[in-house]
């Protein structure tokens, strides 16, 4: 569980910003709930990157994906109202925006994506190193020479 904390936190939150946008179908709910969902999801981040929770940058990048999903999200609603009224002219109805729950497709996808990277990362960091063709049967360091 130490190695999947951030992970399912972004899960999690993720879930809960796309439901509360859902219960308050409001143009300022759209934007307060994606930046403090933004703010929050970011501050997870520093600190999962501080604590040495991401594997590679690859695996940073991956969570940073999410959290930008997020941002986007929150200002397409906005977008959506221009592009309807410029393009439809007609003005968008927020209720409707994220009515359904298509959101977790969005969910379940970038949680295999990121998920499975970050698992395999772990995988390949966790197993232990080939010394079939190193020629050094010898312990690697101090702390396997000596016994506890």
């Amino acid at each position: 569980m130490k190695s999947w904390w951030f992970s399912l936190a972004l899960f999690v939150g993720y879930l809960i910003t796309f439901q509360l946008w859902r219960i308050f179908p409001d143009r300022a709910a759209f934007l307060v709930v994606g930046i403090v969902a933004v703010i929050a999801m970011s501050v997870g981040m520093v600190l999962a990157a501080r604590r040495g929770y991401f594997v590679d940058r690859s695996d940073a990048v991956l969570h940073g994906l999410v959290i930008v999903d997020v941002a986007l999200e929150g200002v397409s609603y906005e977008l959506f109202q221009v592009a309807s009224r410029c393009i439809l002219c007609v003005p968008g109805d927020a209720s409707t925006f994220h009515n359904s729950f298509n959101f977790c497709w969005c969910a379940t996808i970038l949680g295999a994506l990121v998920g499975g990277y970050h698992w395999s990362a772990l995988r390949k960091t966790r197993s232990p190193p080939n010394r079939a063709g190193s020629g050094d049967s010898g312990p690697s360091s101090a702390s396997e020479a000596a016994p506890v």
